[in-house]
């Protein structure tokens, strides 16, 4: 157990690596215990104009709150980013103490007198996890009522925001879905205590009820069937917010959260002209239903017909079979033999993908092969990679 004079030189050297810009900064403050001092320090940092003590701050905020008395380092940097609307430090705040909710599921049984039988119920319970019940790294700072205060008042901040200035809600809120994670979202009881994503994402959703301090499903209802219902539904809708509910599919760590943007996206921007380079984006994302999405919206593009080889060529580089698939009918539909050098012909038939090797296959048996420079080129054609059209490609 640290004594008093250990916890003293270790606030002394958080100090020194604050005033000094030391990497271990962080490590180190999140060692020191003395609530006093921390909470002197915690009124420089809110204040410190540099650049890294932001970064700073930005990366404490993204740790657990699990370290003791470190309850006037969170209280005095959210009022201070409160009071001055620095969006970006309360976006921090907004996923931080949804992350500081976890109710836990659990069985108590029951006797029936009149039956004389004996059954289990189901229900979610608050945990005792505050620090000093729990070892420290398995606990968080503060007791439940205070932490569904602050959850409330968070989103309280950006439920004001969206009233007063719709148009700097939206980017202000997309930042905050982007920073979830699938593990603040592993299971349902998380995402019902995750009180600011749920206004966010199904304020309005039929399925839901928002209580004082919790939310929950409507008897007979089920998360499955949750579909986006946003506050501010109409501010989603505009024109401009369309780039930005695309970029979050992209940008979102968790799936919950891509998948409530592909819906809003193909619900209410379905004739929204998508770039090139936002369905490339899609397209190279490593989720399979990200990636599917994109091949949709590429299928619907208006941007096709004058496509230039080079970009079709990259496309094709597509990783999901059933989205490289869609890619391959475009280019199919969109791209005449003319187009492609026999070089290129050649190139696609011979690599690993399927839709692809037959896409190179087809554009081969369209051509006339006659020169011996061009016998020679399809001599590559003994690379190939795909077997299931090796025998074409010999004939």
């Amino acid at each position: 157990m640290a004594t008093p004079q250990s916890d003293r030189g270790q606030m002394l050297l958080a100090e020194e690596y604050f005033a000094t810009e030391n990497p271990a900064f962080l490590e180190t403050v999140r060692k020191a215990t003395q609530p006093k001092a921390l909470a002197a320090l915690a009124d420089r940092w809110k204040k410190d104009p540099r650049p890294w003590a932001r970064e700073q701050l930005l990366a404490y905020l993204a740790h657990p709150f699990n370290c003791l008395g470190h309850q006037p380092v969170v209280k005095h940097l959210f009022k201070h980013a409160e009071e001055t609307g620095d969006h970006e430090v309360m976006v921090a705040f907004l996923v931080a103490f949804d992350r500081l909710v976890r109710r836990e599921i659990r069985t108590k049984r029951h006797w029936d007198f009149r039956a004389r039988t004996s059954y289990d119920e189901e229900r979610l319970v608050t945990p005792r996890d505050v620090i000093g019940a729990y070892p420290r790294g398995k606990a968080r700072l503060f007791k439940y009522r205070t932490r569904y205060y602050l959850q409330r008042r968070a989103w309280r901040y950006f439920r004001r925001l969206g009233h007063r200035e719709p148009l700097k809600y939206i980017p202000a809120i997309v930042n905050a879905l982007a920073r979830y994670e699938d593990a603040d979202l592993q299971k349902g009881e998380n995402i019902l205590d995750s009180w600011a994503l749920m206004h966010a994402c199904f304020a309005q959703s039929d399925a839901l009820e928002f209580g004082a301090t919790h939310v929950q499903l409507k008897e007979g209802r089920a998360l499955g069937e949750l579909t986006p219902a946003p506050a501010f539904s109409d501010a989603w809708k505009k024109s401009d917010s369309a780039p930005m509910v695309l970029a979050l599919a992209v940008r979102a760590q968790a799936r919950l959260v891509r998948l409530w943007a592909m819906q809003l996206f193909q619900r209410d921007h379905i004739t929204h002209a998508v770039s090139l380079n936002d369905i490339l984006s899609l397209l190279e994302h490593e989720e399979e239903d990200v990636q599917q999405f994109g091949s949709k919206l590429l299928e619907s593009s208006g941007v096709l017909a004058t496509l230039p080889i080079s970009s079709w060529l990259k496309l094709l580089q597509t990783k999901n079979e059933e989205a490289l698939q869609r890619v391959c009918d475009a280019f199919a539909k969109h791209v005449s033999a003319d187009r492609l050098e026999l070089a290129q012909c050649v190139e696609l038939a011979c690599v690993r993908p399927v839709p692809v090797a037959r896409l190179g296959q087809k554009y081969l048996q369209a051509r006339t092969i006659s020169s011996p420079a061009e016998r020679e080129q399809i001599c590559a054609l003994a690379n190939a990679k795909c077997s299931a059209i090796t025998g074409e490609l010999t004939a």
